[in-house]
């Protein structure tokens, strides 16, 4: 999703200007995502044949059938009101005053619902009209809604790492544990605020009793989102089938990766991992040798890179030495490296690879190697 910032100053902002940069926002994201998913419109209409892994073909139908965001992603994407609608779920009508009620009946939103408001809105003479009615049902056009088999807000599934450990225990549990242990209240009321992880029904009365002793408000979106969630796991499986999670991992692995590159040409930096193997003995306190740039270093006699093709695309691994007793032989292997700055490859012979621990608590990764000359000989072709 692009991140689009207000040029302007938020908070000298008027509610209404506000409200009008958050609807040019939503109409971004949708003209985005239907540039990006404009392929599957066509296959999730007519089908495409597709040879299946037990070997039958079948005509397959594109789908969005599961989406995992945070609350404010997910308004977005359902083109929802969010905090300023009357009915700010992007799965169904509860109002403001109901988010607190995880057991009741709700209308849910559907395709066909959502485009019969709009139908409604578009027969509105004066904009004051359309717009209290599109703030009642919270929502605008989507880019689903050409689409078969895709339905927006069936599709938005509970994600257990916003909606609990961030969303109800990071930014109310925990924020009311504290404010509770700070006035020095008794300590029960921490374990009655641990109880709310238990069965739903448990837990609507745990909140209540949490609501009734210590006047916790609970109707907050998040709050709402339990009532969907025994649903969402009929229908699509555990939660860690639509968990962002392992998504949110691999984006701090991947910022951890890219701070590590020069920050120019990263996307090739980024496909190489690699790793020091071999270590030769124990460190080394480099004030016994002729420099003073660390306190300590290792050396190592092999190099383990995984890389991936850029022709095939498939991962490969190669483990590069530089061992004078391999096997009780020497072996100095060969390596070419690329030069960020020009652009060249060059030849060398890997002689040495160390480790440094710098005082001020950076590591970093050198390697010895001696550079082939260029040769002047060149092959007889005529």
């Amino acid at each position: 999703m692009p991140i689009i910032e207000d040029p302007s100053d938020p908070a000298s902002c008027s509610a209404s200007q506000q409200e009008k940069f958050s609807h040019f926002k939503r109409e971004v994201y949708q003209k985005v995502l239907k540039k990006v998913f404009q392929s599957l419109k066509t296959r999730s209409q007519n089908g495409e044949a597709h040879c299946c892994g037990d070997g039958i073909s079948r005509v397959l139908y594109s789908g969005i059938l599961i989406k995992s965001q945070d609350a404010e992603e997910a308004a977005y994407f359902c083109t929802c009101h969010a905090a300023s609608a009357n009915h700010l779920c992007p799965k169904c009508f509860v109002s403001q005053k109901e988010l607190h009620d995880i057991l009741g009946t709700i209308e849910l939103r559907t395709p066909q619902s959502m485009q019969a408001v709009l139908s409604h809105v578009s027969k509105m003479k004066t904009k004051i009209a359309r717009e209290q009615i599109l703030k009642d049902n919270g929502l605008h056009n989507h880019f689903l809604w050409g689409f078969w088999f895709s339905d927006p807000y069936k599709a938005y599934s509970y994600d257990t790492l916003h909606s609990d450990d961030l969303g109800k225990w990071g930014k109310h549990f925990w924020v009311l544990t504290l404010s509770i242990l700070k006035n020095g209240t008794k300590r029960q009321a921490f374990y009655d605020i641990l109880k709310l992880q238990q069965t739903i029904s448990v837990y609507q009365k745990c909140y209540a009793k949490v609501e009734q002793e210590y006047g916790k408000i609970f109707d907050f979106l998040k709050q709402h989102a339990v009532h969907h969630v025994i649903q969402n796991i009929h229908e699509k499986g555990t939660v860690d089938n639509f968990s962002t999670r392992i998504g949110e991992g691999f984006q701090q692995e991947a910022a951890q990766a890219y701070d590590q590159t020069n920050m120019k040409n990263a996307e090739h930096q980024l496909k190489l991992t690699w790793q020091l193997g071999s270590p030769e003995g124990k460190k080394t306190n480099l004030h016994n040798m002729a420099t003073d740039l660390a306190k300590v270093n290792r050396q190592y006699s092999s190099l383990d890179e995984r890389y991936q093709s850029l022709e095939d695309w498939i991962e490969g691994r190669d483990i590069m030495r530089c061992n004078p007793k391999f096997h009780g032989r020497q072996r100095f292997d060969c390596i070419i490296i690329h030069n960020d700055t020009t652009l060249e490859l060059s030849i060398a012979q890997l002689d040495n690879l160390f480790c440094f621990w710098l005082p001020s608590g950076e590591t970093v990764y050198l390697a010895l190697v001696f550079h082939f000359s260029h040769s002047k000989w060149k092959p007889k072709t005529t």
